[in-house]
């Protein structure tokens, strides 16, 4: 929806100013509809609603407020069929998308029209004929804005459906869902650990605390199979808080996970998607003691940790600008260069989470901060946008946001459609008021100031964006004050230019390490788990 909400990039020969104005009275009473779940319940409202804005396309077949009725009405048959699960709305919405991809196939709509299609496919359990669709929008559009959240489908179906090889049967009956197997991180106070799958499973979880350690029993409410004997069991080593993780009962049958921290564990459990996993947090919380920061005693330089984290890496390309610079190299420059000054500038031990081209799951990301017992988190990146005039630096705080282009962006780095962030936003909820927010919103004031500082007297003419907030994966469940900068945009040819050079990296680099000094010395960044 919020490309339906921008401005138009562009004007065709045959719209005249009546046409535009129509088109926005039309739009208006869509968005109002799809936006109320009563009205977008109706079938009456959206069936008039619908066939408006395929008349209007109709009327005016050239024009880029034809291609976005036509859209439109797309929009609201699958938001009726949302409501009515009625396959004949599913397949208005179906033909609708279509004709938006067979008629104007060079449109800015056409990706977008053809992602819904694949989304379509794998809300009925059309999961081959959605793999070809997000297939053929990454062929047909290799710049599109969708191509991280079509890959991630892809890479989902490929480990499921596609090769069918994780079906088999007990009883008759088919049991798709496949349990990869334990992952962790730990530290002697921290640990992390992930349950794997290939689809979602729904779970209830118990907490059993003792005096020598403390089990979280995790019981599913489907049975899976798993990929092989080993994902089973995982030990901890020595002075990890991690002691182990098993899984219990037989394959086919509905199985208990069992996971054992030391004692006094406070576990907090939430999912992530695209694919689904399970991911537990236990922190050692002392008798009687809050897990909400406590003031930190002042420390040497050289006992402080930051974490940088280059965002992407690997298969995962991020943005890729109009002359070909993929995201993740550039952001993997700054990291080294803002290494370096942190080091031998300032004294500060820094660690990162990649210094190579490599694939980094979101939630190992983080992990690997809190079991080093980092004091700062920060994630570099560089923004995007459809609109190539766009630039300018951001600093983002982990939130929940009603802002649709904050949540666009959250859902390109989370790699998820836009339409999943709801969930995304529920599970953050019960996050946000014991990690170190407040912290974390000075320190991007901080470091967004510094920054801005810097660049400015590279280029005067860069846009400062301020400091935001998106619910970003790679934030969840920091132990110490995080923040995400987007420091320009890819997409706009000038600063492309600008991302390529290393003297302007240089300049970026240097406001970061003032900003995350001047941090260090004027904010309560504590110790981890005081």
């Amino acid at each position: 929806m919020a490309i339906l909400l921008a401005a138009p990039a562009f004007s065709s020969a045959s719209t005249t100013p009546q046409t535009e104005k129509n088109f926005y009275r039309l739009r208006k009473r869509c968005i109002h509809t799809l936006k109320s779940q009563n009205l977008l319940s109706s079938r009456a409202a959206v069936t008039s609603l619908a066939r408006e804005c395929r008349a209007f396309q109709k009327a005016h077949p050239t024009s880029i407020y034809g291609t976005r009725a036509l859209y439109l009405s797309g929009m609201l048959w699958e938001g009726l069929y949302t409501h009515t699960k009625h396959i004949s709305d599913w397949n208005q919405s179906m033909r609708a998308y279509a004709k938006v991809v067979a008629l104007y196939p060079t449109s800015w709509l056409a990706d977008d029209a053809l992602y819904r299609i694949g989304v379509l496919y794998l809300r009925i359990g059309l999961n081959h004929s959605a793999f070809a669709t997000f297939k053929k929008l990454l062929e047909r559009y290799p710049n599109s804005d969708l191509r991280s959240m079509a890959k991630s489908h892809l890479y989902r179906l490929s480990h499921t459906t596609s090769k069918n090889i994780y079906k088999k049967k007990k009883n008759g009956r088919a049991y798709s869902v496949l349990f990869k197997g334990f992952r962790y991180w730990s530290n002697a106070k921290y640990t992390r650990v992930v349950l794997d799958f290939s689809d979602k499973i729904p779970f209830n979880f118990k907490i059993i605390k003792g005096s020598r350690e403390t089990k979280l029993l995790i019981l599913f409410a489907k049975p899976f199979y798993l990929h092989g004997a080993s994902s089973r069991l995982i030990h901890g080593k020595d002075g990890e808080y991690f002691k182990e993780a098993s899984l219990k009962g037989r394959t086919g049958t509905s199985p208990l996970a069992m996971i054992t921290f030391g004692p006094n564990a406070q576990c907090r459990i939430f999912t992530l998607v695209s694919p689904f996993r399970v991911v537990i947090d236990a922190v050692h919380q002392r008798n009687n003691e809050k897990m909400c920061p406590v003031k930190p005693l002042h420390r040497k330089a050289e006992n402080i940790i930051i974490c940088l984290d280059p965002g992407h890496g690997g298969k995962d390309p991020g943005a890729t600008g109009p002359h070909g610079i993929k995201e993740k190299n550039v952001v993997l420059r700054i990291a080294r260069i803002l290494r370096k000054i942190l080091i031998k500038k300032y004294g500060f031990k820094v660690i990162m989470t990649r210094n190579s081209d490599v694939f980094i799951p979101l939630e190992e990301r983080v992990a690997f901060a809190n079991s080093h017992g980092a004091d700062l988190f920060v994630s570099i990146h560089i923004n995007a946008s459809r609109n190539r005039h766009l630039q300018g630096i951001a600093t983002y705080c982990l939130s929940n946001t009603s802002d649709r282009k904050s949540l666009r962006l959250a859902a390109r780095e989370n790699g998820v459609p836009l339409s999943k962030m709801s969930s995304v936003e529920k599970i953050l909820n019960d996050m946000l008021f014991c990690e170190k927010y407040n912290e974390s919103y000075q320190v991007a004031h901080i470091i967004q100031g510094e920054l801005m500082r810097e660049v400015r007297s590279y280029s005067p003419y860069i846009h400062n964006l301020g400091v935001r907030y998106a619910p970003f994966y790679v934030l969840a469940g920091a132990k110490m004050p995080s923040v995400l900068l987007e420091l320009d945009f890819i997409s706009n040819p000038k600063s492309e230019a600008r991302l390529s050079h290393y003297p302007y990296l240089d300049t970026i680099a240097d406001g970061i390490a003032k900003g995350i000094s001047k941090t260090i010395k004027t904010t309560d960044v504590a110790e981890n788990f005081n």
